[in-house]
């Protein structure tokens, strides 16, 4: 017995070491990753997810920096955020695109999107132990405890290696982003009951409420840009009218009650582009633009946003 202790013991001191090395290691690559920026950096951000992703198109918007992901979370935004303007001080305007669903609860489960989701963000996630509404991404624990100890799982080996091989690129980060555009549309073989459905239901057919997590971030988001003197413009996307007509009635009130509210925040503005009639011509399905939508869209939006900036009070 005391045999079997004293190589158990010896083999757990092995694993140990080996373990130690190998965090130590990739701690040190992985801090590499946080340090990127772009060749130049940006006065002006867009953030969000899919929706600013097939909206907002890079031949209008040519100076500007688009870092929208699909299917991100505004509690992944914000740590988004506060990474670029770390590494770009520079940056003095952001622009948001909110969704009807954006501020909903949402369910993480342990599937390989919810890891990966989580493992994209995990470079960089400070405080990230301290949000509310936990319970609601316990499924990822095991994944970010392993990313912020250096531990070696399939997630990490990648972005340690290619630190290692000094393959370093900020296009390269796991959020970075960026337009995604739809040349068609593919409307007619869009089902929009399924869209509603999972922007607003849960599988077993609960509506969604509205997050206290998102929430909570949304005004961290805010008071970021506050303390950094950064402009925040808040702007919603066109839908087609088969899923306008299908919200929760809730969920329309739900936003015209929050855009109200972000309008009357310090260095907040709001531009509701939603709610104005697009031709299915210019949707690539029933929530997002085509290219050719995206041109109109954007064209409309720098107008807009170029008379903020122009205004004597923004």
């Amino acid at each position: 017995m005391k045999k079997f202790i004293s190589k158990l013991m010896i083999w757990l001191l092995i694993f140990l070491s080996i373990t130690t090395i190998l965090s130590t290691a990739n701690s040190f690559y992985l801090r590499k990753w946080t340090l990127l920026k772009p060749k130049t950096c940006p006065n002006f951000l867009f953030l969000g997810d899919s929706h600013a992703q097939t909206s907002i198109h890079p031949e209008i918007f040519k100076n500007e920096l688009n870092m929208a992901q699909s299917s991100e979370e505004l509690v992944f935004t914000y740590y988004k955020l506060k990474y670029m303007l770390s590494n770009c001080p520079i940056i003095d305007t952001i622009a948001y695109s909110l969704s009807y669903h954006s501020l909903l609860e949402y369910e993480l489960k342990p599937t390989n999107f919810a890891n990966e989701s989580m493992m994209r963000y995990s470079l960089i996630l400070d405080d990230y132990l301290n949000i509310t509404e936990w319970n609601q991404l316990k499924v990822l624990w095991l994944n970010f405890i392993y990313w912020k100890l250096g531990l070696p799982n399939k997630y990490i080996w990648n972005y340690s290696i290619q630190a290692f091989r000094n393959e370093l690129s900020f296009d390269k980060l796991p959020f970075r982003g960026g337009a995604v555009i739809h040349k068609k549309s593919n409307i007619d073989k869009a089902n929009v009951i399924e869209v509603i459905n999972r922007h607003f239901f849960s599988e077993s057919g609960e509506a969604h409420n509205l997050s206290n997590m998102q929430l909570f971030y949304l005004q961290r988001l805010i008071q970021l840009c506050q303390d950094k003197n950064v402009n925040l413009i808040f702007y919603t996307t066109p839908v087609s009218q088969s899923y306008m007509d299908r919200l929760p009635k809730n969920y329309s009130k739900w936003q015209h009650s929050i855009l109200h509210y972000l309008r009357n925040q310090p260095s907040c503005h709001v531009l509701n582009l939603s709610e104005k009639s697009v031709a299915p011509e210019l949707l690539y399905d029933h929530d997002h633009l085509n290219e050719v939508g995206a041109i109109n869209f954007s064209k409309a939006l720098r107008r807009s946003i170029d008379s903020l900036l122009l205004s004597s009070t923004y």
